[in-house]
């Protein structure tokens, strides 16, 4: 996207002064901002155009300068990318990584990222509850899906 963004619009002004608004995005983004609701953005569609496809070229750079071998080297990179994994113990920062790979790599094929962003979440809300108290139970150890209880 561009680096400068136009002075904000309000939605009313679409209907208002739809050319001004128009004219405004032709130089760069414009947010519309709502009172009932998320602000919205207006821009060039080849602009969206062309991050998304920079966004899906440097993915599969990164998913094939990765091996699918998760090497300890690649382990420790991607929890210094993500401190909050040092709260995991060893083998689930490999199987985060492992997952992570994984993800990026079928996200990367689909320039689909939603669930690369859940997976992160999802091991980021394990590594808080690690690290405020609670058992570093495996997933596989708790077969008969008990409650585990609070710290």
């Amino acid at each position: 996207m561009s680096a400068t963004m136009a002075p904000p619009f309000w939605f009313s002004d679409l209907s208002r002064d739809s050319k001004a608004v128009a004219n405004a995005a032709e130089n760069g983004p414009v947010t519309i901002k709502r009172r009932d609701g998320d602000d919205l953005l207006l821009l060039r569609k080849s602009e969206i155009d062309q991050e998304r496809a920079g966004v899906d070229l440097i993915s599969l750079v990164v998913a094939a300068a990765v091996s699918n071998d998760i090497s300890d080297e690649f382990v420790g990179q991607l929890v210094r990318a993500f401190p909050w994994a040092n709260a995991l113990p060893s083998q689930d920062q490999r199987e985060f990584a492992t997952e992570v790979l994984a993800t990026a790599q079928a996200a990367a094929a689909l320039s689909s990222f939603g669930k690369l962003a859940t997976v992160v979440a999802a091991w980021k809300s394990t590594a808080w509850a690690y690290e405020n108290g609670y058992p570093r139970h495996h997933k596989d150890s708790a077969s008969d899906n008990s409650p585990i209880p609070r710290p």
